[in-house]
């Protein structure tokens, strides 16, 4: 009986217990709320005081190097107001995590104790830990009527300057096989700004339209910003002959020329043996995404493509060829892994002949290989 009357008392001893735990809880956030008051009201009221940074200290660091860091952190360094070095620290922070080499990035000011340094010095000290080098990714992609498998081995921070070599392999219905070797680098530590260098072989099966497989190998240096291309090929058969369906040209679609049909530029049952693309593209960041692969796209492109005929000059084949492009320009949103590529575009055909398949509107394109 004496046991049965200890449950209560020991009850209420708990609710009394966690009422003050609550309390002492409360009293704690509000302390830490008024801190972090206390804290940005001294930043806004120093914010235009003279300071500087006098050092910049790097922790954790193995296999990045240094010239790397004075890139990104150079802008910190010709700050002369505490505002400025606060908010020029903060980007160089943020563009440290967007590179996706480091797993996270502090950044801590502290007073300067050099006795012969100038008033209003501080020091900088940035910690970092590097993420691991290697690692590889597996997926399926479906898109442009096609589905696919592929595998690709990556390696992070090639040579510690936050370059990132990409070796890719793909199979699928469609686009048969796929092989592509890219190292990218950004410029200056901006992650917004790389330039990358490919080497690919596409092997794609035409046979539901042409009956015949296509075979395309090459080297692409791109700026991942504006991006223009120029591209034209020239078919010349030998001893009068006409050419084979299975070697010519064919022009249009969401990787060539947007805002068109797959192929669907020129007559579909006599495609070419000389032709001519171009386009330019512009990307953006978008608000709120820009830690994301995400931009914004604007672009404007174009092709023509005529037929060879071996008994005439070639100067009037290229005479066709430039009488009338075709051309769209559009406007949409771009998803860029180190590789493949996704575009939503709205697009606009401007100019195109009788026998173009034209895309109005809005055309999804996926791939790896874009015009």
């Amino acid at each position: 009986m004496d046991n049965e009357e200890e449950f209560p008392l020991r009850a209420h001893q708990n609710e009394e217990f966690t009422e003050l735990n609550f309390e002492a809880q409360a009293r704690k956030n509000k302390g830490y709320e008024e801190a972090a008051k206390n804290l940005n009201d001294l930043v806004l009221d120093t914010k235009d005081c003279p300071f500087y940074i006098h050092t910049f200290q790097i922790h954790g660091t193995k296999k990045t190097r240094r010239s790397l860091f004075e890139s990104v952190i150079n802008p910190a360094l010709h700050a002369r107001t505490l505002g400025s070095v606060i908010d020029e620290v903060r980007i160089s922070a943020d563009k440290l995590n967007r590179l996706d080499i480091f797993k996270y990035v502090d950044v801590l000011l502290d007073n300067n104790n050099d006795p012969f340094a100038q008033p209003g010095a501080i020091d900088a000290i940035l910690s970092v830990e590097e993420k691991s080098r290697f690692w590889i990714k597996t997926g399926t992609e479906i898109g442009n009527d096609a589905g696919s498998a592929n595998v690709s081995l990556n390696i992070r921070n090639v040579f510690g300057g936050a370059e990132t070599l990409e070796t890719y392999m793909s199979a699928g219905t469609q686009t048969s096989h796929v092989f592509e070797f890219c190292l990218a680098k950004p410029i200056n530590g901006n992650p917004d700004s790389k330039i990358d260098i490919s080497a690919y072989r596409l092997t794609r099966n035409n046979q539901s339209f042409s009956s015949h497989d296509e075979i395309l190998q090459g080297i692409a240096l791109r700026w991942r910003i504006l991006s223009a291309s120029l591209r034209n090929g020239l078919l010349f058969p030998l001893e009068a002959q006409q050419s084979k369906i299975s070697d010519r040209f064919f022009l249009g679609g969401a990787q060539s020329v947007r805002g068109f049909k797959l192929n669907g530029i020129g007559p579909r049952e006599d495609k070419s043996d000389f032709y001519v693309a171009a386009g330019v593209s512009l990307f953006t960041p978008l608000p709120k995404l820009s830690r994301y692969p995400v931009k914004g796209h604007f672009f404007l492109n174009g092709g023509s493509l005529v037929k060879v005929n071996p008994l005439q000059p070639l100067t009037y084949a290229y005479k066709n060829l430039t009488r009338a492009p075709s051309v769209s320009a559009g406007v949409g949103i771009v998803y860029r892994s180190s590789i493949l590529r996704l575009e939503m575009n709205f697009c606009l055909p401007l100019i195109a002949t009788n026998t173009d398949k034209l895309k109005k509107g809005l055309q999804l394109g996926l791939g790896f290989n874009f015009w």
